[in-house]
């Protein structure tokens, strides 16, 4: 399945936490269960903790014991799940934690080990786990209602189903879900009942066109399958086709049913709900740690050229420094792209003298020779060195160092072809496959075709080798405009 690098990192904060909350519980637990504590105490128990059978103890239970959390789905997402549900797996949680503990503790510290230290380890960790999810839950909680962490989710089909569902998202808004709206027809059951101000998309023959163009982090299938079977079908195809998740009410099966992607235990939002997805990604946390060290990195490097490109600027011809591009960012959001001003500031203005000589074909716009470019401006981009303020936009996290390139909305709005539109299923980058592969040599087709088989074939490996081939052609400016 595939999961926003928040949620990623956020599983990778609580596995740490965890980890340390349980070792530490072990040994506030041995030292009230093996007498006073004092200072003298605390030195010998130290000296006896950092020995060789207490760090290999500590090593093996600190990797087990989230494996195991992981298999009890205590990472799961808990956005609709009570404190009291959340609390019980916990208490489960910490179960299993201590009984994995008796068995293992034996054969390495087989002295001062008895009945009480389990117990104390057991209440210790749990108490401390669950301070630790009562904390981290108010901070999302919190987050969420100040508009952070949201899912864009479209329904489809009016009816009870979806009513129920919405009704439930508007009522806890701490969850994080934003209805976009609904997709059926007028004469459909449900809208009699509807909250108001949920927004009426289209129909379900324009479900095609609202998926291309609405910004959706998700897709909530409520119609009831045995009579809108096709309908369904089309659903998921599209959502596949534009590497949009969808979910399907788990309560419209009869038998069980088999759909590619389908997780039935732990894709849901809730239990009633069975989810797919056209677009797994297994290492995407890898990705944007890599994103955030190469961009600093780059960025603290690199700060003399940025200096002496923003003087080469200033001096050449009148104007802002930077530019600010409104680009086509993840599942169609826009975003500010930053640059390098390379052209004079009326390029705009003077777009329609120069629209005659694109030779980029497609929706896409490249001039060779463009006059529109300042002396500056073309040796910035012979070099790529106009596009570098973007690192900017890979710490904000709304580009990646790696991946198809960031469209304009007219640009995505001129795209004939609906699969095409499923490169905005994965953040744009600052290079990609084709960039290496010709850069603005390629026609428009074969840059898409590129596009489309990285999302296909997305690995870090890919990246790695992407961003190694990026560096001879960006030296040698080759393809550049």
């Amino acid at each position: 399945m595939h999961f926003p690098i928040r949620r990623q990192l956020l599983v990778l904060g609580l596995r740490v936490l965890d980890a340390w909350a349980l070792l530490a519980s072990f040994a506030v637990a041995g030292l009230i269960a093996n007498g006073s504590i004092s200072w003298a105490y605390l030195l010998g128990a130290l000296d006896q903790i950092v020995s060789t059978r207490y760090v290999v103890l500590a090593f093996i239970l600190g990797w087990i014991w989230p494996v195991l959390f992981d298999m009890l789905e205590l990472y799961d997402s808990k956005r609709l799940m009570g404190k009291a549900q959340q609390s019980a797996e916990i208490v489960r949680a910490t179960v299993l934690a201590t009984s994995v503990l008796m068995f293992i503790a034996p054969w390495l510290i087989p002295r001062d080990l008895s009945w009480a230290l389990f117990g104390l380890f057991w209440a210790i960790s749990t108490t401390v786990l669950l301070l630790l999810r009562s904390a981290i839950g108010l901070f999302l909680r919190s987050a969420r209602l100040k508009g952070y962490n949201q899912r864009h989710v479209l329904f489809v089909g009016a009816n009870d189903r979806s009513v129920s569902l919405i009704k439930e998202d508007r009522a806890r808004p701490e969850v994080g879900y934003v209805v976009a709206g609904v997709v059926d027809d007028l004469d459909a059951p449900g809208w009699a009942l509807m909250p108001e101000g949920v927004k009426h998309l289209g129909k379900l023959d324009d479900f095609p066109r609202i998926i291309e163009n609405e910004i959706v982090d998700e897709v909530v299938v409520c119609l009831p399958i045995r009579s809108y079977y096709e309908e369904t079908r089309m659903v998921v195809a599209k959502c596949e086709e534009q590497g949009v998740p969808v979910r399907m009410h788990g309560h419209l099966f009869d038998m069980p049913v088999r759909i590619r992607g389908v997780d039935l235990s732990r894709a849901s939002r809730n239990p009633m709900l069975l989810g797919t997805s056209s677009s797994p990604r297994r290492d995407e946390l890898a990705k944007r740690l890599l994103d955030i060290a190469v961009a600093a990195v780059l960025l603290v490097v690199m700060s003399p050229v940025f200096v002496i490109a923003a003087i080469a600027v200033r001096l050449d011809s009148p104007g802002p420094i930077l530019f600010r591009q409104e680009r086509r960012g993840l599942n169609k959001r826009t975003f500010h792209m930053l640059k390098f001003r390379s052209m004079y500031v009326d390029a705009e203005a003077r777009l329609a003298e120069v629209a005659h000589l694109n030779t980029a074909g497609g929706p896409s716009f490249k001039v060779k020779n463009d006059p529109r470019i300042t002396r500056v401006g073309k040796w910035l981009r012979r070099f790529s060195v106009d596009e570098l303020p973007q690192l900017v936009n890979v710490l904000k996290g709304e580009m990646s160092l790696v991946g198809p390139r960031p469209l304009f909305a007219w640009e995505y709005d001129r795209i004939a072809e609906p699969w095409v539109k499923r490169r905005g299923s994965v953040k744009p980058g600052l290079t990609g496959l084709w960039q290496v592969s010709g850069r603005s040599n390629l026609p428009f087709d074969r840059r898409i075709e590129l596009d489309l088989e990285y999302i296909d074939t997305w690995s870090f490996a890919l990246d790695i080798e992407i961003l190694a081939r990026t560096v001879p052609a960006v030296l040698l400016g080759r393809g550049a405009v």
